[in-house]
């Protein structure tokens, strides 16, 4: 090649410098974030959340005008120890979702079990 690059190349290397810059938060450290499933059932939408390593008390979900707001942190600490290596990530995440009106917000059941936060989020009883 004659050290131009075909516009393929290109493209696929911005696409990659922005997914990186996206990654990465104002401080320059990877952001956290919990990766998210939904899933309809016929009585209910069931949303799933990774959270390791973190307790159950550490995560607030409210509801206001059918925004669904899952908050939590997730903190490592190494003490004294120098880290050699570090691909997990800590801080605080907030998650937003809007619910459907079909959503009953006044009986959404939540547990943390291996890791993961599980919601059933109930629709409303036909009338």
């Amino acid at each position: 090649m004659n050290g131009i690059f075909p516009f393929s190349v290109l493209d696929e290397l911005q696409r990659d410098m922005n997914h990186r810059q996206a990654w990465l938060s104002k401080a320059g450290q990877p952001e956290w974030r919990p990766a998210v499933d939904v899933v309809e059932s016929e009585s209910a939408w069931l949303l799933s959340m990774d959270v390791p390593g973190v307790a159950k008390e550490a995560i607030e979900i409210t509801v206001e005008e059918r925004i669904l707001t899952v908050k939590t942190e997730r903190s490592i600490d190494y003490g004294e120890q120098r880290q050699a290596v570090r691909e997990r990530r800590a801080g605080q995440v907030s998650r937003q979702f809007r619910l459907p009106e079909t959503v009953d917000a006044q009986n959404i059941e939540a547990r943390v079990e291996n890791g993961v936060l599980s919601l059933a989020l109930p629709k409303q009883l036909k009338s």
